[in-house]
């Protein structure tokens, strides 16, 4: 995955970075950075009810560990998945396309079969019919100088 992301850095910061204006998101404080993540869909609660969400917990695992604002691990995170998700959709989308063309022409190569075998039966038809007639080439000459 991380070839993809190299190969689209620019398309990765133009689309996903610059256009939300998180420039010195690391210095902003704690409530704002919090609020942005939310606006984004980025957010997650620790616990959901008794239930604790794995991806929060795991967030604040790595940030625990390493010592990275967990927010800051939450918004990279979230805008690198978003990116991947478009990519894979765009994938996606293509296969079922050429899917859906492969299935047109199959249908094509059928009909046309079947038209093939048609028209193959009617000249069959045809060439069995001609050798029944007798032409005139076939009977005997008759001689006109006598």
């Amino acid at each position: 995955m991380g070839a993809l992301l190299s190969i689209y850095t620019d398309k990765l910061y133009d689309e996903k970075i610059a256009t939300r204006n998180l420039k010195n998101f690391g210095f902003w404080e704690w409530a704002e950075q919090e609020k942005v993540l939310r606006q984004y869909g980025l957010w997650r609660e620790l616990k959901q009810g008794t239930r604790t969400n794995q991806v929060a917990a795991l967030v604040k695992g790595v940030a625990d560990n390493t010592k990275i604002n967990r927010n800051m691990i939450y918004l990279v995170g979230g805008i690198v998945s978003e990116f991947y998700e478009e990519a894979l959709d765009h994938q996606t989308k293509k296969l079922e396309d050429a899917y859906d063309q492969i299935q047109r022409d199959s249908i094509l190569i059928d009909t046309l079969k079947a038209e093939l075998a048609v028209a193959d039966r009617a000249n069959t038809s045809l060439i069995e019919k001609g050798k029944k007639v007798n032409t005139s080439s076939e009977q005997i000459p008759i001689d006109v100088e006598a």
